[in-house]
């Protein structure tokens, strides 16, 4: 098993109310869950100090692991993608279908079920080979008003909406992770990045980035959406997983729901 440890007392200015009452929330919706690719609550307890949440542990690392693998080219194939990305969309449409949303998908919250090596002969059982786990920045809402102005999330994964400080509907947000999350499996990188700085002619590196300033120019590129392809998934066996993409990485009112991802050829 896996256990998470949540310290009660008020940390970076959070109150011990304010932590307690995030934590309710999340244990809530855990003992609720019931899908083969959604972590489950095995058990928890309170201490004076601290929460004990006790989950199932994934020992075949996460997402992120694999996507920064040496062995990524070989093991990313179009075939594996579509499986990965396939059980991550199914649990996030269980999720959005019980008015639950995630709120930061990323790839280090899909655990896998199975040691990389194994993955090529996972993906041709019937059996789940990932898990989406983290649920500390998941609410339920009102689909009537669904509706929410809390900023949270990473930020290579936030929309629009989130940079520039607009409410947001979470089941558009989750889309839009989602699209940045299959990119990122698909390229090596994020959408929204620099891409990598060429060699000049002579051989010389180029003048370095300052990392502030790397990340505002990252910032205003989701602001105005602005990426592009790379180089490595140009071939047909692609082809849907980048229409999904460029369906998820637009602006809100444009943007592909869940279902629709989930109901795209890929």
């Amino acid at each position: 098993v896996a256990v998470k440890i949540v310290e009660l007392a008020g940390a970076g200015g959070a109150s011990r109310e304010r932590i307690e009452s995030g934590l309710k929330r999340e244990v809530d919706i855990l003992k609720n869950l019931r899908h083969p690719c959604l972590i489950h609550l095995i058990a928890f307890r309170k201490e004076e100090t601290r929460a004990l949440i006790v989950l199932p542990y994934c020992h075949g690392g996460d997402l992120f692991d694999l996507a920064t693998s040496p062995c990524r080219s070989e093991l990313l194939q179009p075939g594996v993608v579509r499986r990965l990305f396939a059980e991550l969309v199914s649990a996030v449409l269980y999720l959005h279908n019980n008015n639950i949303v995630h709120r930061d998908i990323k790839l280090e919250n899909v655990l896998l079920n199975v040691e990389q090596n194994s993955l090529l002969s996972a993906v041709k059982s019937s059996k789940a080979v990932t898990t989406l786990t983290d649920f500390g920045l998941s609410r339920r809402i009102d689909p009537e008003n669904p509706t929410l102005s809390t900023r949270c999330g990473s930020e290579d994964y936030a929309p629009p909406e989130l940079i520039m400080g607009q409410p947001y509907d979470g089941r558009q947000t989750d889309a839009w992770a989602l699209g940045v999350l299959l990119y990122a499996l698909m390229e090596g990188r994020f959408p929204f990045d620099l891409p990598p700085p060429l060699v000049a002619p002579d051989g010389s590196a180029p003048p370095s980035r300052k990392a502030g300033s790397a990340r505002n120019r990252v910032k205003h590129r989701i602001a105005r959406v602005e990426w592009c392809w790379d180089y490595e998934c140009t071939t047909d066996g692609w082809k849907g997983a980048r229409k999904v993409v460029e369906m998820c990485l637009r602006r809100k009112d444009s943007r592909w729901s869940v279902r629709e991802i989930a109901e795209s050829e890929f």
